[in-house]
């Protein structure tokens, strides 16, 4: 099947008036056909991917989260990073083909959460770890190694710190996902052995790696090295 996406003239009508879109969209339960008054504003983008649904079964939606991520990673392995870092598709998603999901999981109170979740309310590499389809993928295209038996081993860690997801994972954009990898399972490791992990400790990682990149080519380290790094901070 192929990929949805949104017309950028649309997309630029959804950021027009959020609080309409909020109040008829999201609150009123109209299509985005209705509130534009056109036809066919989710179409095929000219990318493959396998068919696939979100999981809503759980009281608390949170988690869920391991599973829908597993689930759009999979479905959606072919997107390169710059298409995957593309919002026409994503609106696509949070407003048209998963919309019951986005109620499920990100219930809008305010049009603040409309803004911020179900649009691209930050700056464009924050949003994609925002955005409540977008994040699905990003988080697996950061943590899933396919030389793990599991290759969402790491992606289960991750999806328990939020502060990892917020911090650190968007260091996976300058394309050396070794780098990544390395960092959270040398978090891990470091909590399994009994060290603290929480907030601070990992601000203290990220300005730490933040560090070495100004003064090293850190993107020509080895994973080995990184991991070392890191683990020296929980020390």
């Amino acid at each position: 099947m192929n990929a949805k996406f949104i017309r950028q003239e649309d997309v630029a009508q959804l950021y027009g008036n959020i609080g309409e879109l909020y109040k008829q969209v999201v609150c009123g339960g109209k299509s985005l056909e209705e509130y534009l008054g056109k036809d066919c504003v989710v179409q095929d983008a000219n990318i493959i991917i396998e068919d696939f649904t979100l999981d809503m079964s759980e009281s608390n939606a949170v988690l869920t989260d391991l599973e829908n991520v597993r689930r759009v990673y999979k479905a959606m392995l072919g997107l390169s990073n710059s298409q995957a870092s593309d919002e026409r598709i994503w609106l696509a998603y949070s407003f048209g083909v998963f919309k019951d999901y986005m109620n499920y999981r990100w219930p809008a109170k305010d049009e603040s959460t409309i803004k911020n979740r179900w649009l691209f309310g930050y700056a464009a590499k924050r949003s994609l770890f925002r955005h409540g389809i977008a994040r699905l993928w990003w988080i697996g295209r950061c943590t899933y190694d396919k030389g793990r038996a599991d290759p969402f081993e790491l992606t289960a860690y991750v999806i328990t710190k939020q502060d990892i997801i917020n911090q650190l994972l968007d260091i996976g954009f300058n394309g050396n996902k070794e780098l990544v990898l390395a960092i959270i399972e040398a978090i891990r490791d470091a909590e399994k052995e009994g060290k603290s992990v929480g907030r601070e400790e990992i601000r203290s990682v990220s300005r730490f790696v933040n560090s070495l990149g100004g003064m090293y080519l850190i993107d020509s380290w080895e994973h080995d090295e990184i991991y070392q790094r890191v683990k020296e901070i929980f020390e």
